[in-house]
């Protein structure tokens, strides 16, 4: 029977694999649609995408993070659970692309911008059919993996060979619809190979029920993407489409990392579930205290780490055009270290289904994004719109830790703590020495690494346990 720890990096290595190669495509994918579209042209379509989270909230009214949850406590029902949020989510998804469709054409949006907005509402009912929640939730992430990489293999084929300059922009919105069907036609053909799990149920009942279960993480679920959203709507309404291209792309290299943190929580849930439903205290404290170490002992790094080679990662991929993206990334890549604490802190509350304290920590940082973003880009542009979201993610991370404490002890190691602090700022020193003699990207990324490494072993931040676990799990698999 494995341990806790090893379930979890089992669960988490799978999702890494998947989240590492996807992300990597689509960070190649946002590079290549920013050179051939322009800044410009890119920013109208980072926009449709960030407008478009809007209404895929609707679309999912928080059923698919608390279907999550209630498969990974009560896998027995997954058919009738996963059957009627289907049906649910089929509703809601074709409301809101008729909402979406009216709204680009009553607003005074640009041609290119309508056209854009129109052909990607079609992603809502594509979603709808996307069961990774239930995936994640019975512990299958190697579907979610394969299903994930294969979308983001032909989104990234379309974009490369067909999107030529800025006129061909239509074509990367299809890509990226072909690339999300994919995704859930291989989701959806495995769910429905497993005898009774995909099942219709349209009853009023059934959608009573979900509402009442779902609004508290639709709220919490909208009130993110509102607030996440915002830096990109205030540049929209105070500035140009170049400076949401900045602002987008920088913030498409932070969230490649968010998402290795953020994976933790679908990794961890169904073990936390377990111990929640056996009010089993002390392991779930011990499971926290766990994550928590696990996250700050390489967020914390890699947030030095990326402050450092900030200069060379823009140069290296976008060229000298994009300088102000250099600026950007120094205020935004803390954040990294703040999102690490959050994701575990959430995924707790979540599996605890502790709506006051996930809708409360939203409603504060909503509220707060949204006179930040409002001040901040109004004053300073996109320079203000990267403090924004760093302040956004600060408010966030401080009411889910508060939340969180009041239903469980974490043992936190200070001694630790200032351990990593310590070697993550010499590491970024040396780094910073190496890079004035031999500035390349990839030679001070590995050298950083090492180093790193080298002081995490030497003052026993990771310890030789952690690391045969690593390996006794991987080696299984």
């Amino acid at each position: 029977m494995p341990s806790n720890k090893q379930r979890f990096i089992k669960n988490l290595s799978l999702l890494y694999i998947s989240t590492f190669i996807s992300g990597i495509f689509a960070l190649i994918i946002n590079i290549v649609l920013i050179k051939r579209l322009g800044s410009s042209v890119y920013g109208e379509y980072a926009f449709s995408l960030t407008f478009l989270g809007y209404f895929a909230l609707i679309a999912d009214s928080g059923l698919s993070a608390y279907g999550e949850t209630a498969v990974s406590k009560d896998k027995a029902n997954a058919d009738k659970i996963i059957g009627g949020i289907f049906s649910f989510n089929i509703v809601m998804a074709l409301f809101s692309i008729a909402l979406m469709i009216m709204i680009a054409f009553l607003f005074k949006f640009g041609q290119i911008q309508r056209n854009m907005l129109i052909l990607i509402s079609i992603a809502l009912i594509i979603n709808t059919f996307g069961f990774n929640w239930a995936v994640k939730a019975l512990e299958k992430n190697q579907i979610l993996s394969l299903s994930v990489l294969i979308g983001k293999l032909a989104y990234f084929a379309g974009v490369f060979l067909f999107v030529l300059n800025k006129n061909y922009y239509m074509i990367a919105v299809l890509s990226f619809l072909i690339g999300l069907f994919l995704t859930a036609f291989i989701q959806a053909g495995y769910i429905n190979r497993i005898k009774g799990i995909f099942k219709f149920n349209f009853s009023i009942n059934n959608f009573k029920y979900l509402i009442l279960n779902g609004i508290p993480f639709g709220i919490v679920s909208g009130l993110i993407i509102l607030y996440t959203g915002f830096p990109v709507l205030f540049l929209k309404i105070f500035t140009n489409s170049s400076s949401i291209g900045f602002y987008y792309i920088t913030n498409r290299l932070i969230v490649f990392i968010f998402i290795l943190f953020n994976l933790m929580t679908g990794a961890f849930i169904p073990i936390i579930s377990e111990a929640i439903q056996k009010n089993d205290k002390e392991r779930q404290s011990s499971i926290i205290s766990e994550l928590i170490r696990f996250a700050y002992t390489f967020s914390i790094p890699i947030c030095f780490g990326g402050f450092v080679v900030s200069r060379l990662l823009i140069l290296r991929l976008f060229g000298n055009g994009f300088s102000v993206s250099i600026e950007l990334i120094k205020i935004m890549v803390w954040s990294i270290f703040l999102v690490s604490v959050s994701s575990v802190f959430f995924g707790f509350l979540t599996a605890l289904n502790d709506r006051k304290g996930l809708i409360l920590s939203a409603f504060f940082t909503t509220a707060s994004g949204l006179a930040v973003s409002f001040l901040l880009i109004k004053e300073y542009g996109v320079y203000g719109g990267a403090l924004s979201s760093l302040i956004i993610e600060i408010v966030m991370s401080i009411g889910l830790t508060a939340f969180a404490l009041k239903h469980i002890r974490i043992s936190f190691g200070i001694i630790n703590f200032l351990k990593v602090l310590a070697a993550s700022a010499a590491m970024a020193f040396i780094v910073g020495l190496i890079k004035t003699v031999f500035p390349d990207l990839i030679l001070c990324v590995a050298a950083g690494i090492i180093i790193y490494a080298g002081l995490s072993l030497a003052l026993k931040t990771i310890s030789a346990k952690d690391i045969l676990e690593i390996k006794g799990v991987l080696s299984k698999k």
